[in-house]
């Protein structure tokens, strides 16, 4: 769950294996929730992901990255998105 006592920001590192799953929750909102991915999260390249009101929503499942090494990145599931900003 996401709790913000004003404007916050918070940052997620790439995961370390595929197949896990990350769900965030603005739960109670003094400020906006900023998350930072520090790899493209979705097609359009976003690495940001803004929560503004309690109640949104996002889930990320963790993908190997294709480069053929043991890398990974968090990648969104759109249907899962409720309200959260990317950009």
């Amino acid at each position: 769950p996401l709790v913000t006592a004003g404007a916050e920001t918070r940052t997620v590192a790439d995961p370390d294996k595929a197949g896990m799953l990350l769900h965030l929750m603005f739960v109670t909102d003094a400020g906006n929730a900023v998350v930072t991915f520090s790899t493209a999260v979705n097609i359009a390249g976003n690495t940001i992901v803004t929560f503004t009101d309690a109640g949104e929503s996002a889930s990320f499942i963790s993908t190997d990255d294709g480069s053929g090494g043991d890398t990974y990145n968090w990648a969104n599931i759109d249907s899962t998105n409720n309200g959260a900003a990317y950009s």
